[in-house]
């Protein structure tokens, strides 16, 4: 594990034999990559692959056996080293160093966008939470690819931001004869910080889904059903939405 700031710990996983457990079992100790994550001054959900940056899935980052059944660390060290080079997996517990959304939300008013993000609470099922970020045309509304797949906001809106240079291309008018649209909101016109209220709105719907459009004009909220993304609220601002819906006074 490091920080690729210059500290670097190494761990070594032993396969050894063990009883027979049950569904959901969590090993002790040094098999539980969380705990180490608090020693690096991050969060568990912070902690990503050095190999592609992907999150660490879940059952990895917390110690979860596989499957029930005997020999739990044998087959917990099996599946941890599997497809990898010498058997050796490479942490990385660093927070990602992106911009808050309600900037984000900033910029893409700048360039007449709206941003969509989608969360999903799952800590009453003992996960955690789930985030997607992505800048899009006003109105858009979540489609079937757009649900929460990364562990933190941060973690989403980096993967949003890969792709900044694609969503402006897009945002370019196909009329020549009509402006390009540049961010020129002023520094002091950043929203209000959203995270907090799609929390309020996530928790609501704990073990579901919500979407929320963050436009310059307008907010609309979906919730994710059997059939898919339908709206459940539209309103000038997400305070508004979210009073409209009775979560806040």
């Amino acid at each position: 594990m490091t920080d690729l700031a210059g500290r670097a710990e190494h761990q070594l996983w032993l396969p050894g034999d063990g009883p027979e457990v049950g569904p959901d079992h969590r090993l002790d100790g040094p098999y539980r990559l969380a705990d180490r994550a608090t020693d690096f001054g991050v969060r568990p959900e912070d902690l990503t692959e050095a190999d592609g940056g992907q999150p660490l899935a879940y059952a990895l980052r917390e110690g979860m056996v596989p499957s029930p059944g005997p020999d739990p660390q044998r087959r917990f060290v099996a599946s941890a080293a599997a497809g990898r080079p010498g058997a050796r997996l490479i942490v990385v517990a660093r927070r990602p160093d992106v911009p808050p959304l309600a900037e984000l939300v900033r910029l893409a008013h700048g360039l007449t966008l709206s941003v969509l993000v989608a969360a999903g609470d799952e800590r009453p099922a003992g996960l955690s939470w789930r985030w997607s970020v992505s800048l899009v045309h006003n109105g858009t509304g979540p489609g079937p690819g757009d649900r929460p797949h990364q562990p933190t906001v941060e973690a989403a809106v980096d993967f949003c931001l890969r792709f900044l240079d694609n969503v402006a291309r897009d945002a370019v008018p196909p009329d020549p004869d009509v402006p390009i649209p540049v961010p020129q909101a002023p520094a002091n016109a950043a929203p209000p910080d959203p995270v907090p209220g799609i929390e309020v709105l996530a928790s609501q719907h704990a073990g579901g889904e919500v979407a929320v459009e963050l436009g310059q004009h307008a907010c609309r909220v979906h919730l994710r059903g059997p059939s898919g993304w339908r709206q459940i609220a539209c309103a000038a601002t997400l305070g508004a939405a979210l009073r409209g819906l009775g979560l806040v006074s």
